[in-house]
């Protein structure tokens, strides 16, 4: 419900900068354009890929390009990191 009421909050915000400051409208296309550019990145520093630093690096130079923004995107969903499952084995005498 916080969560819900938190979202209200903000989508009101944003509307309400918007209706009165119309260049506001740019900027803030401006910063969502920015955050889908770097999603590649993001996904891939949060899944703590271990070439996170060289997908940043081809998103931020070449991603503008599309197909390489695609790549770097396939890239960092595709990682799966190992998962080492340990087990407890209880054994009565």
């Amino acid at each position: 419900m916080h969560l819900l009421l938190n979202l209200l909050f903000i989508a009101g915000i944003v509307i309400a900068v918007l209706f009165f400051f119309p260049l506001s409208t740019v900027v803030l296309l401006g910063v969502l354009a920015l955050l889908l550019y770097f999603l590649p990145s993001y996904i891939a520093f949060k899944k703590q890929h271990p070439n996170s630093i060289i997908i940043f690096v081809v998103n931020l130079l070449f991603g503008f390009t599309f197909i390489i923004w695609i790549v770097c995107l396939i890239l960092a969903i595709a990682y799966q990191p190992n998962v080492t499952i340990i087990e407890k084995h209880y054994y009565h005498a």
